[in-house]
């Protein structure tokens, strides 16, 4: 039934809150997190649904390595978005019976949210406040979805995230007074210190896959003669070009090292060089070696499985 639902129509919101079994245990959750983790792909497959899948930290016997296994799990799954949230400690609640044994601090007022647990100290807790925002702000806003998943398949999603966090510390950035375009040149940053060339690329598609022409930070644009030649060349490049306007106006022309169309169909991160027309009257791509076209209104591939 949800698979044949009409594409948008349903949101399906699935509280994992942990993937670690102790964990589980202790608040009498009983998940199979294998079941879930195959309903789930094989629901992203369909490309139908909007999934979000929930993490809690603060959770009895969780660390900080724990949960950012549960954050590695549950991200690697392709769902539209994870939403991390943190442990509220209500009033006449099970774990308000439970803070006591399992060394659970809480504030004293509404919304009563956990500040330190027995695993997680304060400090980790204001860190993972940040990753929160973050995975908020590039994941779950679909801005650089195509780069998180490549730092997270390379690295693990919680400590590329972790890692960014840092960054910004070390550089005295403040997460949320960050526009799009300051947090593209800081993601720039974080590819270029770690010399990953095809993290770049990653970056510029998310940049790129657009309702509009984008303008790109400085350090990706590319003004190679071979893209004015081919405006020049082909007046009739853009099937749906607005009268008297320019092709230049609605699209861009852009070379890469990774086969596009094959990493947005399978998710396969295969090095090859190709030149691409992003033409946004329609938002779509088109390979211009091969002719091959796909739409980028919904770009992003369901990945295979991967070992974290």
């Amino acid at each position: 039934l949800l698979e044949r639902a009409r594409p948008g129509q349903i949101q399906l919101e699935i509280g994992v809150q942990s993937t670690h079994q102790p964990t589980l245990a202790a608040i009498q959750r009983v998940q199979d997190f294998d079941y879930t983790a195959k309903m789930v792909r094989r629901l992203a497959e369909a490309k139908n649904l909007h999934l979000h899948l929930d993490l809690i930290a603060g959770l009895p016997l969780e660390g900080m390595e724990q949960f950012c296994r549960s954050i590695d799990d549950v991200m690697a799954l392709g769902a539209e978005k994870v939403q991390l949230g943190f442990l509220k400690v209500l009033k006449g609640s099970k774990m308000r019976e439970m803070a006591e044994e399992y060394g659970i601090l809480y504030r004293s007022s509404a919304p009563y949210e956990v500040c330190q647990t027995a695993q997680l100290s304060g400090q980790e807790l204001t860190r993972l406040h940040q990753v929160e925002y973050l995975l908020d702000r590039t994941y779950n806003s679909g801005l650089f979805r195509h780069l998180v998943d490549y730092f997270g398949r390379q690295m693990g999603y919680a400590h590329f995230y972790l890692q960014l966090s840092e960054q910004l510390e070390r550089e005295g950035i403040l997460p949320r007074t960050l526009g799009e375009k300051q947090l593209a040149e800081v993601l720039l940053g974080f590819c270029q210190e770690r010399a990953e060339p095809m993290a770049q690329e990653m970056l510029r598609l998310d940049l790129l896959i657009k309702k509009r022409r984008p303008k790109l930070p400085q350090a990706l644009e590319c003004d190679a003669p071979w893209k004015r030649q081919i405006f020049a060349e082909n007046p009739d490049l853009l099937k749906n070009l607005p009268a008297g306007k320019r092709a230049w106006h609605y699209a861009r022309l852009e070379e890469f090292s990774l086969d596009l169309c094959r990493y947005l169909e399978k998710g396969e991160v295969c090095p090859k060089k190709g030149r691409y027309l992003f033409d946004y009257t329609d938002w779509s791509l088109r390979d211009l070696q091969t002719g091959q076209r796909m739409h980028f209104g919904r770009a992003m591939p369901v990945l295979p499985e991967w070992e974290a």
